[in-house]
């Protein structure tokens, strides 16, 4: 098993577990406080959410066929993604994908 820990170029941190038959990744993003717009007078906090990957391969079934669920915004953290003086946007709550993924 590998276990990889690399720093995104854009404000995150990713862990990755990688047997050859099982892949979890955990993805931690966080952005500092900012403006939403030029003149600085919309001020967006600073957020950091968690992610989660988790995918197994299906041999027993068919090659090259995964299972996986990802998980998105894991703790429901809420998100001001953009603002102004009557509005206020919020960024995505926990959301959650099951599927199937193949390769050719």
């Amino acid at each position: 098993m590998a276990v990889r820990c690399t720093a995104p170029t854009r404000g995150g941190l990713r862990s990755r577990a990688d047997p050859d038959w099982l892949d979890i990744t955990l993805r931690i993003r966080a952005e500092g406080v900012q403006y939403a717009n030029d003149l600085n007078t919309f001020k967006l906090p600073g957020y950091a959410t968690v992610d989660l990957y988790v995918a197994r391969e299906l041999r027993e079934l068919m090659n090259n066929v995964k299972a996986f669920v990802a998980v998105t915004n894991l703790f429901d953290k809420q998100i001001i993604t953009w603002k102004n003086q009557t509005v206020t946007n919020i960024g995505a709550p926990l959301t959650v994908w099951v599927g199937l993924k193949t390769r050719f």
